[in-house]
């Protein structure tokens, strides 16, 4: 039960922006038409929209790795959500392709992290037996976005338009991003970082009181050489003070 509380508190924020990952990743070939005919674009201007998507998703891959181990997912990924929800709310309001391009390039900016912080937040909060289950429903949830980029979102299209599209994904970014900072709280007294501390400090004391009164291990060896050769002298008729 308590697994469960944590993956509906933890996991679902982290995969819903997983979620939008996908979604972003994929609504280009959907509205393609819609910019065409609203904003007269070619081939050329939505292959760079899209390329854009991806370069500024690649730009942010170590940057974000390294600050996610600095000050972990819940920090990084709530505010990297927020250039996603800039992105998308200038995209959807934009009347030039311009805006277009820089909407595009913050919405990739900012789901770049969505993957790895949460698997960095599934590693901090579950056990490791429960790693792989947790970790596979995660990515489940978000590769979801890939379908709901398809029909379901021709479908909806229909009715409120790409505009109102990405205004809603906007809004979808913010509050994720509230979500991950407010509701989840990933700090060092999270349960599993907790327990590993605590196993390594008990480790960590036994094995200093065993090192305690007992001569280490090079000085066993150094005793242990020393009466091999006083041993080897003594064959030879020489006493072990003298060597030559």
């Amino acid at each position: 039960m308590r697994h469960l509380r944590v993956f509906i508190v933890v996991v679902l924020p982290f995969a819903a922006a997983y979620y939008a990952s996908y979604f972003f990743r994929n609504i280009d070939a959907l509205i393609s038409h819609d910019l065409d005919v609203d904003l007269k674009l070619g081939a050329a201007h939505l292959g760079l929209l899209t390329s854009v998507y991806f370069l500024a998703f690649a730009f942010v891959q170590i940057p974000a790795g390294i600050l996610l181990d600095r000050f972990g997912p819940r920090r990084v990924q709530s505010t990297l959500l927020l250039f996603a929800a800039i992105g998308a709310a200038l995209f959807g309001l934009a009347s030039r392709f311009e805006f277009l391009l820089i909407g595009r390039a913050l919405i990739g900016f900012g789901v770049a992290g969505s993957l790895i912080a949460g698997l960095k937040a599934i590693a901090l909060w579950f056990p490791k037996d429960r790693l792989p289950l947790v970790n596979g429903c995660f990515i489940m949830i978000g590769t979801l976005g890939v379908i709901s980029a398809t029909v379901p979102a021709e479908w909806l299209l229909h009715f409120i338009g790409w505009k109102t599209l990405f205004v809603s994904l906007a809004r979808l970014c913010v509050a994720c991003a509230l979500a991950i900072f407010i509701v989840v709280s990933l700090k060092m007294n999270s349960p599993s970082v907790s327990k590993r501390t605590r196993v390594y400090e008990e480790t960590s004391a036994t094995t200093e009181d065993d090192n305690q009164g007992s001569p280490c291990e090079s000085d066993l060896l150094s005793v242990h050489g020393s009466n091999i050769n006083e041993l080897n002298y003594s064959r030879r008729g020489q006493p072990p003070g003298r060597r030559p």
